[in-house]
């Protein structure tokens, strides 16, 4: 307790106790009173103690009740205020854990955002590959070659695809990013399986001529590719769109814990 509140505290309870004293002495040096018990007037006259302690006693007993009550009601207003202190450093220390929880969360989130952009890089290589694949369309021997590197080159990079996306479906455990990462596994699934077939029908007679079911096989690639870019980007547009929710969480909960209710965002 400081200096000040003990003051506060014992100036009342002081001025008390000198009044209390003041009044010992103002009795023990009074006149004896002499007069009869029952004569109040006598009592008057020979400026009795008794009669005076009589005529002021309620007065007085108020007083010291409603001094009493002060001291009482001030102890109280102190404790509630202790009270409502300890109160608001539980919740600052409450809003510090959140807001770190949070900051774990948020890390998680641009983690799975991370994995998603390299995804999608990986994505956007398969369809290029599709493109020239299509363009060159294994008509010839130069274009035979070129449209088998296209499938080469995606076929060769299944894992440099997969691996983000199955590390983003381990990490997530929010279920609409579930769901996106797990549409764009099916497109992804799709172009795998039509580029293993292209790569059967590898030296066949049924890839000459420009029309033939590889081509085809291609084309289809050409699509799920572009269709899993576009699932992909929805996926991304939906973790930017979480991280900046959690980020918003997080400033909340550091306003909470300095006692601010407004001003400029804290530094991530």
């Amino acid at each position: 307790m400081s200096r000040s509140l003990h003051f506060r505290v014992w100036v009342p309870l002081g001025l008390l106790a000198l009044l209390f004293i003041l009044g010992v002495l103002w009795i023990a040096g009074g006149d004896v009173c002499t007069a009869r018990s029952d004569d109040i007037e006598l009592k008057k006259a020979a400026n009795c103690f008794e009669f005076w302690f009589n005529r002021y006693q309620s007065l007085a007993g108020n007083i010291i009740t409603a001094a009493v009550a002060a001291l009482t009601l001030r102890w109280a207003a102190k404790q509630l205020g202790a009270a409502d202190r300890q109160v608001a450093a539980a919740n600052r220390q409450a809003a510090v854990a959140g807001a770190e929880a949070l900051r774990a969360v948020a890390a998680d989130l641009n983690k799975i955002r991370a994995d998603l952009e390299l995804c999608g890089s990986g994505i956007g290589k398969w369809a290029r590959a599709a493109d020239l694949g299509v363009e060159f369309d294994g008509s010839g021997a130069t274009g035979l070659l070129m449209f088998h590197r296209r499938v080469d080159a995606i076929l060769s990079s299944v894992i440099e695809v997969l691996s983000p996306l199955e590390t983003v479906q381990l990490q997530s455990g929010d279920d609409e990013i579930f769901q996106l990462t797990e549409r764009l596994r099916m497109r992804l699934t799709s172009v795998i399986v039509g580029a293993g077939q292209i790569r059967i029908l590898r030296g066949s007679d049924m890839l000459t001529g420009g029309d033939g079911p590889a081509l085809h096989s291609m084309t289809t690639i050409q699509q799920e590719c572009r269709a899993g870019i576009e699932v992909n980007n929805e996926a991304l547009t939906l973790i930017r769109r979480r991280v900046a929710q959690t980020w918003k969480a997080i400033r909340a909960f550091e306003d909470e814990a300095i006692g601010r209710t407004s001003g400029p965002p804290l530094k991530a």
